[in-house]
């Protein structure tokens, strides 16, 4: 028997090519960052520091857990869910990494970052009926100002408000925090004055810069002595888009007994973030009882934009599936299953850069056996200028 060696024409290729990416992109439920927990300090004793090592490991992960439960789920349905053992919170670590390690005899101390199993903390959430928000906003740029007006600093150092906000962009969350690296070209762009005035033409171009369209101006001026444990912060911000600015998170921060000045900035970032967070999460929260199934074509100039739209389709948690029923060479349309209202989904993919739309099919457009439209019911493309 010969054998002759097969070559797939362009055409054959091509199809090919387009099943891949169609068929081989991950699910939805891809998490992101939501379900990383980081900077969770741990000090344990034990006889020896083997035990004191496990006995943190337990600790580091059961507190990070908890965490995360405040993290995703609304306030209010917090208290539903169960008070796990140590031994039951292992079931949903995918794994963890270890920072500032020290250890002496009978005794740990670390920075624990622990990665959690999306989809187990997700069936607990749905096993006690809690709302819980996964999807992530766009990136939050802030511009932390710091100091009396006149005097205020926002590149220029010290600014100890901007360096506990740049402390705060890697703790994870469903708003995540971009600092501004503060080169020559973001000095050159926007100064303390003009944060402070909202001259968003000049805020805009670090946005793009950026890649948000998210912006957070925030004021902090330090009264009082952190030396002496005197020291008074008062927090006022603005929170918007490129386009409008509005009142944003304010508040006041007595520093505590025992407290660094560290300490109590990172408390009023936190103070911050908090109630901006807890919107998100209200108005991002699934409901698992509604569900959707909508037929969505997509239309592409080449597979590297249909790649692209399929990559940020599998970052929005409320698609439970994803498949493809109709391929063409510049056009598929995908049936997908969602969670949650139709203007959540909409939002949700907009915070990946994609527009969901509605065909207008106008009079005599055919139906099928169901009386719905013969053609697909939504029209999914990327935004302008999305990468």
């Amino acid at each position: 028997m010969s054998f002759q060696s097969a070559r797939k024409s362009p055409t054959v290729a091509w199809v090919a090519s387009l099943l891949l990416i169609a068929l081989g992109a991950a699910p939805a439920a891809a998490q992101g960052g939501v379900y990383t927990v980081g900077g969770v300090p741990v000090d344990a004793s034990a006889e020896t520091a083997t035990l004191a090592r496990e006995a943190a490991i337990a600790e580091g992960q059961s507190r990070a857990l908890d965490l995360l439960f405040r993290r995703l789920v609304i306030a209010a349905d917090v208290k539903r869910l169960p008070r796990l053992t140590p031994a039951q919170v292992t079931d949903f670590v995918q794994g963890f990494s270890v920072a500032n390690e020290r250890s002496t005899t009978g005794r740990y101390l670390a920075d624990f970052t622990v990665r959690f199993r999306g989809d187990a903390v997700r069936a607990l959430f749905l096993q006690y009926r809690v709302r819980f928000a996964e999807a992530e906003s766009k990136p939050l740029l802030v511009f932390p100002v710091f100091g009396p007006a006149g005097e205020a600093v926002l590149w220029e150092e010290p600014n100890p408000w901007r360096q506990a906000w740049a402390g705060a962009s890697g703790r994870g969350g469903l708003i995540p925090i971009e600092v501004p690296l503060g080169d020559l070209s973001d000095m050159g762009a926007v100064g303390a004055a003009q944060a402070l005035g909202g001259e968003l033409d000049r805020m805009r171009a670090l946005a793009d810069r950026y890649g948000t369209g998210e912006l957070l101006v925030t004021h902090a001026r330090l009264d009082g002595d952190p030396e002496s444990g005197t020291a008074a912060l008062r927090v006022e911000s603005r929170r918007g888009s490129t386009d409008k600015l509005s009142a944003g998170p304010s508040g006041s921060y007595q520093q505590r007994s025992g407290e660094s000045l560290s300490g109590l900035l990172a408390r009023a970032v936190e103070g911050t973030i908090t109630p901006l967070e807890t919107t998100w999460k209200q108005s991002n929260a699934l409901d698992f009882s509604t569900q959707n199934q909508l037929l969505v074509s997509v239309q592409f100039r080449d597979l590297g934009e249909f790649a692209e739209v399929q990559r940020r389709l599998s970052q929005v948690p409320s698609i439970l599936s994803r498949s493809v029923n109709q391929l063409k060479r510049s056009r598929a349309d995908l049936v997908l299953t969602v969670v949650g209202s139709l203007n959540q989904f909409g939002a949700a993919l907009a915070q990946k850069s994609l527009i969901l739309e509605k065909p207008d099919f106008g009079t005599g457009a055919t139906t099928d056996a169901l009386g719905a439209p013969a053609a697909a019911q939504w029209r999914l493309r990327l935004a302008g200028g999305a990468a």
